[in-house]
Order: structure tokens, then C-alpha cells, then sequence
């Protein structure tokens, strides 16, 4: 914060530093009351690796202060299509398993497939919106 404004590197900073796992103080105490240190460590070491694009993806988001107004449009469309087409395909694939093995009559499970079917429908909207026309308002 400085001369009344908010310094965009220290902002940025701290997007970058909270995308981070938090997970070497559950090793601590792994260690320290000798509950399955060496599985917590496994389990550190994949969802670190795990979390690499979620950094990456908080990296590029950090560009977004410096693009125009179409260029963020454009940008967003195309991320929309990426994201859609990704959500639709494991959508069908868990609700194919659900439907195969029936287990989408027990209660919890029909749940589950409920918010699966609008999880399709969100993804379907968001195909929908991202070919949008781009010279439409």
C-alpha cells in the first residue's frame, strides 16, 4: 500500500502464495504424534504435483489486469470452450458408471447424478456462450 494505492506485486504476490498447498504443517504433526508420517509424505508430494496446474492457472489469471476489454472476452470464450468440453466428457463418464451399475438409485448416489446432469447443463450453456458470435454485444 503505498501513496494511497495497492501495490499490484504485492497483490499478486499473495494470489501466487495462496494457491500454494498448505500441507507441511499436517506432516509436522504426522511427525510429530507418529500417525502414517510416511504416508502423509506420499500424500504431500502427489498433491503438490497435483496442484501445479491450479498454480499455474493462478499465474496466468494475474494477466488479466493487463488485457483490453476484447482481448479478456476472447480469452474467456476460449478458456469457456476448453473448460466445457472437459466438464461434459468426465460428466458422462462418472454418469455412465453410475447408470451401469445402478448405483444411481441408492439415495446418496441419486444425488450425485442429479448434480451431474446440471453439471452438464452448466457445461452446456458455457459451449453455448463461448460460440457466441463475437461481434455480438
Amino acid at each position: 500500500y503505498f501513496n494511497g494505492e495497492t501495490d499490484r506485486a504485492l497483490a499478486n504476490y499473495g494470489v501466487l502464495y495462496g494457491s500454494m498447498p498448505p500441507a507441511l504443517g499436517v506432516d509436522s504433526y504426522a511427525a510429530l504424534y507418529g500417525i502414517s508420517p510416511e504416508l502423509i509424505s506420499a500424500s504431500i508430494v502427489i498433491t503438490t504435483i497435483a496442484s501445479a496446474p491450479l498454480m499455474y492457472l493462478s499465474a496466468n489469471i494475474l494477466t488479466v489486469f493487463d488485457l483490453e476489454n476484447a482481448v479478456f472476452i476472447s480469452n474467456l470464450q476460449a478458456f469457456s470452450y476448453n473448460i466445457s468440453i472437459i466438464s461434459i466428457i468426465g460428466s458422462i463418464l462418472i454418469l455412465m458408471i453410475f447408470l451401469m451399475s445402478g448405483r444411481f438409485r441408492w439415495i446418496p448416489h441419486l444425488l450425485t447424478t442429479s448434480l451431474l446432469l446440471y453439471s452438464i447443463e452448466a457445461a452446456v450453456g458455457g459451449l453455448l456462450w463461448s460460440n457466441l458470435r463475437k461481434d455480438a454485444p
